[in-house]
């Protein structure tokens, strides 16, 4: 029985998940839900706590919305604008 850190298998499971798309670009209907209410004004983290309320199969936390909303590649493709919070 080998035990320990292996440096190769450590390097292939880190390209792996480098590799993976993002949640929001994998799931058509997740990310159309989240376009939806994001244009309402809805914040990520209201978005993420109605999904959890509801107990949505597919759901996203408020950092994968974030993260999908900055984005640089979907920022050129869809002109979506963070909705500001009052006092800024």
């Amino acid at each position: 029985m080998v035990t320990g850190y292996w440096h190769m298998n450590a390097q292939h499971l880190a390209a792996g998940r480098r590799k993976r798309l993002a949640k929001l670009l994998r799931g058509d209907e997740l990310r159309e839900g989240v376009i939806t209410v994001l244009k309402a004004g809805w914040s990520p983290q209201q978005i993420a706590g109605r999904m959890r309320h509801k107990g949505a199969r597919r759901r996203a936390c408020h950092q994968t919305i974030y993260r999908y909303v900055y984005l640089p590649e979907r920022r050129a493709a869809d002109a979506l604008v963070m909705p500001s919070t009052p006092g800024e």
